[in-house]
């Protein structure tokens, strides 16, 4: 019976392993980048806590005993599900912070949902959000300051080959007016109806963003944003929302950023006939990132459709 619970240590069991690999103290010594009599005296006092002979010592080599085979083959086991663990270890704590990027209009419509169903997914990550244009989210995503990115804009082609990308949600831009508004008893309109309405947009240094893909997915509809007639600026989606609903005009937003004020009768939502105002939404990471794979991405967004499905 040993005297010790454990009568080894890992390092120890290293000291074996590297003595038995090259059947030399010295050799093991300069391999372990330790001194000769350190070697010795930890083979020793593991020899005697266990109370067996480990090593035939000769002038040249060192040779193991019987029990000192059996110690050499459960060390490699114990050593290698050691490092296992290290690295399973290592790698929780690199994935416990994600650093997740998206635009101003995802982060109050889209983020809110996706950071609860990440939240059911990885509950024992924490999850920062980083906001700006697509355009920098990308470049953050590549230099390794965001992990996770939610983006809808083109990815330069000189880019692509530099991230994973999913697609992960369609949505589209609607045309929102007050429930007391002439054209909420209409499901759609006419693209010349649009000259006729006044609208409420955001301002340009908190939702450039928004703004922008608007216009590009108008203009790709071939239509003139210039006949807009834009009566209200304001400086939030929130306020947008209340001004649309108070009838004092109305605007385009996402979809997805209207769910609820849609379903609880606070807003209309209105297409245009012929016209697609579609928008693509893309989840993306670096391609060097190891943790977060191209399977995790797909993974993730497979959970992403399924989640926005059942809404």
């Amino acid at each position: 019976m040993f005297n010790l619970l454990f009568p080894f240590t890992l390092n120890q069991l290293r000291i074996i392993k590297a003595i038995a690999d090259c059947e030399s103290f010295e050799k093991a010594a300069n391999n372990l980048h330790l001194s000769q009599s350190t070697i010795s005296l930890q083979v020793k006092k593991l020899e005697q806590n266990l109370n067996l002979l480990l090593f035939e010592r000769g002038k040249k080599k060192a040779k193991l005993t019987s029990a000192g085979y059996i110690l050499l083959r459960y060390s490699e086991r114990i050593l290698s599900l050691s490092l296992e663990v290290c690295q399973v270890l290592e790698r929780t704590s690199t994935i416990n912070i994600i650093n997740l990027g998206t635009n101003q209009i995802n982060n109050t419509s889209f983020i809110p949902h996706l950071l609860a169903l990440l939240e059911q997914i990885y509950p024992q990550n924490q999850i920062k959000t980083k906001i700006e244009c697509d355009q920098r989210v990308i470049w953050g995503v590549i230099n390794g300051e965001i992990d996770l990115a939610i983006i809808e804009d083109e990815i330069p082609i000189n880019l692509i080959n530099l991230l994973q990308i999913k697609k992960c949600y369609e949505d589209e831009f609607v045309l929102i007016v007050s429930p007391s508004h002439p054209l909420s008893k209409f499901k759609t309109i006419k693209e010349k109806d649009l000259c006729h309405l006044k609208y409420i947009t955001l301002d340009n240094d908190n939702y450039y963003q928004l703004k922008y893909l608007i216009a590009k997915v108008l203009k790709k509809s071939n239509i003139n944003t210039e006949i807009l007639n834009t009566k209200i600026v304001l400086d939030s989606i929130e306020a947008l929302k209340n001004a649309v609903n108070a009838n004092l005009g109305v605007s385009f937003l996402p979809q997805s950023s209207i769910c609820r004020e849609l379903e609880s009768g606070f807003l209309h939502s209105i297409k245009i006939e012929n016209v697609s105002l579609e928008r693509t939404l893309f989840i993306i990471s670096s391609s060097s990132n190891k943790v977060l794979s191209h399977s995790f991405l797909n993974k993730l967004s497979d959970k992403i459709i399924s989640f926005f499905f059942n809404l």
